[in-house]
This record gives structure tokens, C-alpha cells and sequence, in this order.
């Protein structure tokens, strides 16, 4: 192993502020995902892989489940209180077995897409036959990591302040991703390029000195746009929906500026997710009105929303040459993004994939053994009918839990809806670009939060006995 300075001092830094404010060692866990090209060191055993800040600081918290005594009672109350619990420890098991077990099962029968490193700092995808690989392990790692946060979650959520700190945690990750996009943007306008590049110590490829039709990409403290637009998307999901629970003003704020940066980071993925969750809130105004519960400050939002629409038209009509480049960076980034070369292999990626589940009789090709454009994809080609059927399980937990957060108080509601938000935005961004079929953090996060939050409705309903029947 390899340690990563650059990840040990981001690592410590995260921790002394959380020590510095008396913050819960979850919130230093959320707000570290904000740091997503920085490795904690790299494993030249593991093919060069590099793990990420969030790793190490996962197993501190980890650790401080650990050391407490009743730690194994208070695991076991969840498995009888969260019967969801059941189905991740199950998935797990098939997740880790399936990586190790089908690759070598079914070697050469299928056709996967694995990623090669061409140069120090740009790696390609090239297609080949089925085989154990690096990412069968990394992938795997990841995937149990998520797994075990969603334990030591679902434990910690039995104290009072723990979904506060799961709130605290996600603000703290935006401003940090807000603040980065901005920097990132405001370093290559400078001539200084990739300003965030001390940070940058993982070991895949970094792609953030690029520009398309004259605009720079944002990667902020990512490796690429798209990763940095999907996290937008995300955090944007959370912020708006906090908002709308609660009129919060910093909320308003960071939607705003995440709405800014996703204008500018030229991602496709970012930009058709934007496009979905707009029309979903259409709807939702629409059925607000219907009902009469219309409030204020949506009627702002969307006040705002018409006159930058009125002003984009008025400088149009004006001037066609004025907003010329910013239609040409739309048109290359989505409009003409399926018909281009890349389109066509990302297509092609996805063929191979499904097909790949035929050819190991819908058992999967195991969790990191390829690649795809697309979460669903991935889920489907990687862990087989049985494992997409669990996580297709997991993820309607998640959906589900909005019913049960409405009996809650208002700021709780708010803080387990934007959280539902956020999970759903990031599977939203992953299922139209991504190429693994690892969830996320995020992903588990949430599942713990609806968990938790359903049990509790559970509990909380009423009993209601059968009156015995009287004799006549």
C-alpha cells in the first residue's frame, strides 16, 4: 500500500473542522464524498486501485460502532425491527460470492468491456472475453462498504440527533462541491487550469482541462465533468427538496448556485437528468394547484424561472449571434450526443451487456467485470435476474418511505424526503450515463434513513384488537 498525502491531510482536515464544531463523525463521512478524485493511497496489489477519503473515515465510524459493548444488540435489533436488513446481508453474500464465483464460471463465454490505462493520464475501454479482473475485488469492496455503512447507520439512527447529523453532513457536502465548481471554473478563466490538481491523487484518469465549443468543463474535485455533473444533480435534488419542505434560505442559496453550475459543467448526463427533474416538478406545481396547495414561494421559483426564460428570448431576438455558442454547447452536449462516435459505442457498450446476461443464463457476469452507460444496465448484466431483483427490492424502499415520513414532524419529514431525493437523483444521473452497477453510498444512506423511518411508523401504528364474539 501506497499512502496518498494529499488524501491524509484532506482526511484530517475533514475531521478537525467536524472536531473543531462538535460534529458527529457522520457528517465528516458525508461531507467527504465531496472529495471524489482524492485517494486515501493506492494498492499496486489491486491493480493501482486507489480508495477514497470517505473509505477511511467509514471505518473510523466503523470503529466506533465496534468498540461499543452492546454494539451486537443493538445489530441484532435491527435485523428484527428492519426485516430490509435481512435482504442486504443477502445481497451482499450474493454480490461477493457472484464476483467470485462467475467470472471464472463463465470465462470466454461472454463479451465484457474493461477499462486500459493508455498513458499516465488517460486510460481507454477496450472489449474482450470474460475473466477475473481487478474490478471484480474493488468493485466488490465498494459495494460491501456500502452495505456496512447501512448497518452502522440503521444503528446510529436510533439516537434523536442522528438524522440532524445526516442533514448537517449533505449541506456540508454542497457547499464544499458549490465552492469547488466555482474555484475549478475561476482557475482555468485565470490561466491557472486545473487549480484543484494538488488534491487530485487517485490513480485512475483525470479528464479536467477540456473544453467543448469554447466553454470549460467543470470537474471541480472530481475526475471529469460528468462525474461532477452527476453530483450536482444529487446535491441539487436535496437542497430543492429541503427547500420546499422548510423555505430554508441557505437551502434556496445552494439551489440556486447548483443550478448555475449545472447551466455551465457541459454533461450530458447532468443535463438530461435536469431536464427530468424539471418536468417532475411541473407536475408536482401542477397537482399542488389542483389541490389548492400552491404556496408562495414556488410561485416565485417559477416567477424567476419565466423571466430568465423571457430574457434568454428578448436577447435571442435581439441578437441570434449573442447566445450562439451557448445553443451550440446544448446541441453537441445532448441533441447530437447519441448520433456521435462516442454515442455509438456507449450504445454498444450497453447491447453487450444485456446480451451478457443471456449468455450466463440471466446469473450475471459478476459485480465489476464490465462496463456499461448505464446503472440499470450494469445492475442488470452484472448481478443477474435474482441479484437486480434484490436491489430493485432495496431501491422501492427507498420510494416507499415518502408515505412514511408524512406521520413525522416537520423537519424530520424534510431531512428524510431530501435524502430520498438525493439517492433517487443520483440513481436518476447513473442510470443515463454511469457505467458501474455499484448504487453508492448515497444509495445505502438513504435505504438506512427509509429503514429506520419505517420501522418506526411500523411501531408506532396502532393495535387494533378483534372485540370477541358474544354469545347469544
Amino acid at each position: 500500500m501506497e499512502p496518498s498525502l494529499a488524501g491524509i491531510l484532506v482526511c484530517c482536515a475533514i475531521l478537525g473542522v467536524a472536531r473543531f464544531f462538535e460534529m458527529p463523525s457522520i457528517v465528516a463521512l458525508i461531507a467527504s464524498l465531496a472529495f471524489g478524485s482524492t485517494a486515501i493511497a493506492t494498492l499496486p496489489a489491486l491493480g493501482g486501485s486507489s480508495p477514497m477519503v470517505f473509505v477511511a473515515l467509514l471505518m473510523i465510524l466503523l470503529g466506533s460502532i465496534v468498540l461499543r459493548r452492546n454494539w451486537p444488540r443493538d445489530l441484532q435489533r435491527v435485523f428484527v425491527q428492519q426485516p430490509i436488513a435481512w435482504l442486504v446481508l443477502l445481497l451482499s453474500v450474493y454480490t461477493v460470492a457472484g464476483a467470485i464465483l462467475l467470472p471464472s464460471l463463465f470465462a470466454g463465454e461472454a463479451t465484457v468491456f474493461v477499462p486500459q490505462r493508455i498513458g499516465v493520464t488517460s486510460a481507454g475501454i477496450v472489449e474482450t472475453t470474460l475473466e477475473p479482473v481487478a474490478g471484480n475485488v474493488t468493485q466488490t469492496l465498494y459495494f460491501v462498504f456500502g452495505a456496512l455503512a447501512f448497518f452502522a447507520l440503521s444503528i446510529v439512527l436510533r439516537r434523536p440527533n442522528t438524522l440532524k447529523a445526516i442533514r448537517q453532513g449533505f449541506f456540508v457536502w454542497a457547499t464544499l462541491h458549490v465552492s469547488a465548481g466555482f474555484l475549478d471554473l475561476f482557475g482555468k478563466f485565470a490561466g491557472i487550469e486545473d487549480i484543484l490538481s494538488p488534491i487530485r491523487s487517485a490513480s485512475y484518469a483525470m479528464a479536467t482541462i477540456v473544453d467543448v465549443g469554447g466553454f470549460w468543463r467543470i470537474a471541480g474535485t472530481y475526475s471529469e465533468a460528468s462525474a461532477f455533473g452527476s453530483a450536482t444533480i444529487l446535491l441539487l435534488a436535496f437542497t430543492f427538496t429541503y427547500w420546499r419542505q422548510t423555505r430554508s434560505k441557505f437551502a434556496l442559496s445552494l439551489t440556486v448556485l447548483l443550478i448555475v453550475l449545472l447551466t455551465l459543467c457541459t454533461s450530458t448526463t447532468a443535463y438530461i437528468a435536469g431536464v427530468i427533474i424539471a418536468v417532475v416538478f411541473g407536475v408536482s406545481l401542477a397537482r399542488a394547484l389542483l389541490q389548492d396547495r400552491l404556496q408562495a414561494g414556488e410561485i416565485g421559483f417559477v416567477c424567476v424561472g419565466i423571466g430568465v426564460l423571457a430574457v434568454t428570448i428578448g436577447v435571442e431576438a435581439y441578437s441570434a449571434r449573442t447566445l450562439a455558442p451557448l445553443w451550440g454547447l446544448f446541441d453537441a452536449m445532448v441533441f447530437n450526443k447519441a448520433s456521435s462516435a462516442s454515442g455509438y459505442e456507449r450504445a454498444y457498450w450497453n447491447y453487450q451487456s444485456l446480451v451478457s446476461v443471456y449468455e450466463t443464463m440471466g446469473l450475471g457476469i459478476g459485480l465489476g467485470s464490465s462496463r456499461a452507460s448505464s446503472w440499470v444496465i450494469s445492475v442488470i448484466s452484472q448481478f443477474g435476474v435474482i441479484g437486480s431483483t434484490m436491489i430493485g427490492l432495496l431501491t422501492w424502499e427507498i420510494i416507499r418511505s415518502k408515505r412514511h415520513a408524512a406521520s413525522l414532524s416537520s423537519d424530520t419529514r424534510a431531512t428524510v424526503l431530501s435524502v430520498r431525493a438525493a439517492a433517487l437523483g443520483s440513481l436518476l444521473a447513473a442510470s443515463i450515463g454511469g457505467g458501474a452497477a455499484d448504487p453508492g453510498l448515497v444509495f445505502f444512506i438513504a435505504l438506512a434513513v427509509a429503514s429506520s423511518v419505517t420501522a418506526r411508523a411500523r411501531s408506532a401504528a396502532p393495535i387494533v384488537m378483534m372485540a370477541a364474539p358474544q354469545r347469544a
